[in-house]
C-alpha cells in the first residue's frame, strides 16, 4: 500500500479498512489473509502496518534508507518492531558512498 505522508483522516480510515479487509477477510474463510507491504513514511504506510499487526496478519515494510537509519525519526518505533515478527527490507547497504546512492523512488518510477 502506497499513499500520501499526510493523509486526511478520511484517507487514513479508508487505509485502515482496506488493510483490516486485506489481513483478515480472507483469513475468516480458512485462506491465509494477504501481506501488506508498504514503505516505512508516515501517513498511510504507517497506517497500513499498524493495522496489519493489530489483526494478526503480516506485514512487509521496505525502506529507502540503510536498516540502520530511521526516516522519518518518529516511525522509529515501527522500525524496530516490525523486523522482531514479520519483515523489514532495505535497497541500501549498510555502508555505502554517494556513487551507490539509488535515485528516490526508483521503484515507483517504472512504466
Amino acid at each position: 500500500m502506497v499513499g500520501a505522508h499526510e493523509a486526511t483522516d478520511d484517507k487514513k480510515q479508508r487505509s485502515r479498512q482496506l488493510a483490516r479487509d486485506l489481513t483478515v477477510r480472507k483469513r475468516a474463510l480458512g485462506k491465509d489473509g494477504f501481506t501488506i507491504v508498504s514503505g516505512l513514511a508516515a501517513g498511510i504506510d504507517r497506517v497500513a502496518h499498524e493495522t496489519a499487526m493489530t489483526n494478526g496478519g503480516r506485514t512487509i515494510a521496505a525502506i529507502g534508507t540503510p536498516l540502520s537509519t530511521y526516516h522519518p525519526k518518529e516511525d522509529g518505533d515501527l522500525q524496530e518492531r516490525i523486523p522482531k515478527e514479520f519483515l523489514l527490507i532495505s535497497q541500501i547497504p549498510l555502508l555505502r558512498d554517494a556513487a551507490q546512492a539509488i535515485p528516490q523512488n526508483l521503484l515507483f518510477c517504472w512504466q
